[in-house]
C-alpha cells in the first residue's frame, strides 16, 4: 500500500555499495579491525535485500511459479559466486599468495 520496499531496497542497496568501497579502500594488512566493521556493515545492509531481490524477482516473472524464479535466482547467485572465487584465486600474487594486488 505504501511502496516503503522500494525506498527501503535503495537505501541497502547504497548502504552495501557504499560499506563495499568503504573496505576495499582499507583493505591492508594491519586493518583488522576497521576491515571487521566495514564487512559487519556490509551484512547489515546486504542481509536484507535478499528477501526483497527474491519478492522483486517474484513479481518480475509472475505467470512462473514462485520456487522456478527462487531456485533460480538462487543458482544465479552461487555461480556467480563460484566464478568470483576462481578469479579472485587467479589474481592473487603466486609468490606471497596475498590478494591485495588484486585490489590495487
Amino acid at each position: 500500500r505504501f511502496h516503503w520496499y522500494k525506498m527501503f531496497m535503495m537505501v541497502c542497496v547504497w548502504g552495501c555499495g557504499l560499506c563495499t568501497l568503504w573496505m576495499v579502500l582499507v583493505l591492508k594488512p594491519g586493518h583488522f579491525v576497521i576491515l571487521t566493521v566495514a564487512t559487519s556493515f556490509i551484512g547489515f545492509f546486504g542481509l536484507p535485500l535478499l528477501p526483497l531481490a527474491l519478492e522483486c524477482g517474484c513479481e518480475v516473472t509472475f505467470p512462473v511459479p514462485e520456487v522456478v524464479s527462487n531456485g533460480l535466482l538462487m543458482v544465479g547467485g552461487q555461480t556467480t559466486g563460484c566464478v568470483l572465487v576462481f578469479i579472485m584465486d587467479y589474481l592473487k600474487d603466486p609468490i606471497t599468495h596475498s590478494m591485495i594486488g588484486a585490489c590495487w
